[in-house]
């Protein structure tokens, strides 16, 4: 009996995580999000409370897909709404096989790929008439002349403007950031659920702080950006797509290595009374258009720096910037 009421009151904050997801993916600007608070949900209460989080989350992304529809004032069908639901539900199934109790053994960042994969198979149908469609060229010239001509107050301030080659540079972006993209949301809501689904109390056990890849990622993450450095030399066709496609990714997870030492090393060396201003200035550098891509070179060439540089000594320090016993 005390287990069957244990399960009831387990559902509530599922469930309330599920709604909480699928507000997140309403507001647009907030959606690469609505992971997050069904990763809370597993940390909570289980795979169990996962499932139930998941299963209402999509529920409101096919609410918010009808409603968008409509608001459009454009004919619809099913097939329509099962189309706008491939990215939320791929990377749900990601998340959900990132975190299945079979897996549990497998190494997070094994998962996380193998989650990404599954994402990106999930989301193959939605992405390909972007970057191969006879149409989506036009189409996106149009909007991004479109958006300049506004931007620039009329036609006449476009002089320079190509909208041709922003479209191919969106489209290359496309075909060769997708897959990382996909992966640095599945892993930065995976860590922001884990981080916010703690009870109060509870230790941080295997946190962000503690997060490494495998040795077993290091080669494959050197041969491909071996790759990327061939094909800026030499035509090699879709060989260049393979290349970006696993060294962006890769890439991904040693940026979090990074930010994993980096909060060590706050731990270590600056005061807490200080810490989250460090982490506001480094989210600044991080979003500012000047200093964003030196953010993205510098976090994984530290968390790649790990491999020969012991930056955490056999006496760890803790999240709490105490040594380990």
């Amino acid at each position: 009996m005390s287990e069957a009421i244990e399960r009831r009151a387990g559902t509530v904050p599922a469930l309330v995580s599920g709604a909480l997801s699928g507000v997140l993916y309403a507001t647009l600007a907030l959606s690469p999000a609505f992971l997050a608070p069904l990763q809370a949900a597993r940390r909570r209460g289980g795979f169990r409370a996962f499932l139930i989080a998941g299963t209402i989350a999509l529920a409101a992304c096919a609410a918010v897909t009808v409603a968008r529809f409509r608001s459009l004032a454009v004919p619809f069908g099913i097939l329509d709404v099962l189309s706008g639901l491939l990215m939320p539900g791929s990377l749900v199934a990601a998340l959900a096989l990132v975190n299945v109790p079979a897996l549990s053994g497998v190494h997070l960042a094994y998962r996380l790929l193998l989650g990404t994969g599954i994402a990106t198979l999930g989301a193959m149908p939605a992405l390909l008439p972007v970057v191969t469609g006879p149409e989506s060229a036009a189409h996106l010239e149009r909007m991004f002349s479109a958006v300049a001509e506004a931007m620039n107050g009329g036609a006449e301030g476009l002089e320079r403007f190509d909208a041709a080659a922003l479209a191919a540079a969106f489209r290359m972006a496309m075909t060769n950031g997708f897959v990382a993209g996909l992966l640095f949301i599945l892993t930065a809501d995976y860590w922001v659920g884990e981080r916010f689904g703690r009870k109060a109390g509870e230790p941080r056990g295997d946190g962000l702080g503690s997060f490494k890849v495998p040795a077993g990622l290091l080669w494959p993450f050197l041969v491909a950006w071996a790759a990327t450095l061939v094909t800026r030399v030499l035509e090699t066709g879709a060989v260049e797509v393979v290349a970006w496609n696993g060294a962006l990714p890769l890439s991904v997870l040693y940026g979090f290595q990074g930010l994993s030492l980096l909060g060590r090393l706050a731990a270590r060396w600056i005061p807490r009374p200080l810490r989250f201003a460090a982490a506001f200035t480094l989210a600044l550098l991080a979003l500012s258009p000047a200093t964003s891509l030196g953010v993205a070179i510098a976090l994984p060439v530290l968390g790649l720096s790990e491999n020969w540089i012991p930056y955490r000594t056999t006496k760890e320090i803790t999240d709490e910037g105490h040594p380990e016993q």
